[in-house]
């Protein structure tokens, strides 16, 4: 079957019609993508996240340093984050654009990672115990956070952030500031008596507000027994306590230590608001205590 060739002029003008029509079809604006930067960082999907700042932003630090910084979720895990990040809901927003820049604020509503019942479902956040499960079994987890989201029974926090974007050739593209972020330090507080021995993976970090941070404890039972364990998190300075928002912790529920056991726990934080303008540090300390 022969086919007959579309007149150069035509070809030219058809083609030109389709790069403008995808063109305008991709266009978003400062606030669609200051939503979808949101949800990349809550979800810890940094690869998404770095895609999306501006390119002066991506000349200070290459995707392999940016993505390894924060320990990103894998696999499952990270599919799980991410279904859940889609379940982020503006409840108000506001834009201010001035040329090729503009500053977003959003009123978000936000999945609670640690409610009891979205953690059971998520195996407590625990990435290996995620990543070892099936194609199946992964999905009907899915498929039960999805039910939740529809039924209107997801549990949520709520907060509000602001962004900062330039426009450039790809679209708009959000700009961070260095000078906005806050060092925060990690500590472990044990009480005389409980077998345990904790390390922190991170000693200290530099936290950008408004931007999720992973952190993981090295936890080893010392005892030849089973030991159950709680902990609190202490946040100093305690007048800036509520500027330090978890999003996924583990730690918030019991738990217990097979015999010389030792195990990995990742947690996720965020600080929000303006923070660095009342606090240039943060220490937070996790105190553990024997399970009652």
């Amino acid at each position: 079957m022969r086919c007959r060739a579309a007149s150069s002029s035509k070809l030219v003008a058809y083609l030109a019609l389709a790069v403008l029509a995808t063109g305008c079809g991709r266009q978003e604006t400062p606030q669609q993508v200051a939503l979808d930067y949101a949800r990349a960082l809550y979800a810890q999907d940094r690869g998404r996240a770095y895609r999306l700042l501006s390119a002066q932003d991506r000349e200070e630090k290459t995707e392999a340093t940016f993505v390894a910084e924060g320990d990103p979720p894998t696999g499952n895990a990270l599919e799980l984050a991410r279904d859940l990040a889609s379940f982020i809901e503006v409840r108000s927003a506001e834009a201010k654009i001035t040329g090729d820049r503009a500053q977003v604020r959003l009123a978000l509503r936000l999945p609670n990672a640690n409610a009891p019942e979205v953690a059971h479902l998520a195996r407590d956040w625990d990435q290996s115990a995620l990543n070892v499960l099936s194609k199946d079994e992964a999905e009907r987890i899915r498929k039960a956070l999805d039910e939740f989201h529809r039924s209107g029974g997801l549990p949520t926090l709520e907060g509000e952030e602001t962004f900062e974007l330039v426009k450039e050739a790809p679209g708009w593209r959000l700009v961070r500031h260095m000078a906005e972020a806050v060092r925060v330090h990690f500590t472990a507080r044990i009480p005389s008596g409980l077998p345990l021995q904790v390390d922190p993976r991170e000693q200290e970090l530099v936290v950008r507000p408004g931007e999720p941070v992973q952190i993981s404890l090295r936890l080893k039972n010392d005892a030849g027994r089973d030991v159950s364990l709680r902990v609190s998190h202490l946040i100093a300075p305690e007048d800036q306590a509520p500027s330090l928002v978890f999003l996924q912790c583990p730690l918030l529920l019991p738990l217990r230590l097979s015999p010389r056991e030792s195990r990995e726990i990742s947690s996720s934080f965020m600080i929000v608001g303006n923070a660095s303008a009342r606090a240039q540090e943060f220490r937070l300390t996790f105190a553990f205590r024997t399970a009652e």
